[in-house]
């Protein structure tokens, strides 16, 4: 099984037992054959952004205690941590043309990054698989 990029929704749900989908998260995570998971800068700024607001998660925490968090998080020995390579541009620019508006960036980002580390998107946001030009870069937990 190839590396999993976690979107920013399947970090949240990893790291907070509150959150809806923290078991559906977490069984998904236990089930891989390999244990290589994958956060990149989009993903780790937004898991301090959303895990700091009080409208997202009930007891958020300063983003100061929410990057402590993620820092416990990628200290995983499985975690990889995924930089963009600008050799690739051409592809992002294929990805972003097949959106079809300015909340789909991000997730064209997180797909280009994937697919220049030769990973998958592990995610709960089933319209994501229409995005990459093949489906199966996407994995959504059920």
């Amino acid at each position: 099984m190839k590396l999993f990029l976690l979107d920013a929704n399947v970090l949240l749900a990893l790291a907070w037992p509150n959150h809806p989908f923290h078991h559906r998260a977490v069984a998904r995570l236990a089930r891989r054959e390999r244990r290589r998971w994958a956060t990149c800068l989009l993903t780790q700024a937004a898991f301090v952004r959303l895990s700091s607001n009080p409208a997202i998660i009930p007891g958020a925490k300063s983003p100061a205690e929410a990057g402590e968090m993620l820092s416990r998080l990628i200290g995983d020995p499985d975690h990889v941590f995924l930089e963009a390579k600008s050799k690739q541009l051409a592809r992002l620019q294929q990805l972003l043309a097949r959106c079809h508006g300015y909340n789909q960036v991000n997730d064209a980002f997180l797909i280009w990054l994937a697919l220049s580390h030769g990973a998958n998107v592990l995610t709960f946001d089933a319209p994501l698989r229409h995005l990459p030009p093949k489906p199966e870069l996407i994995e959504l937990i059920a």
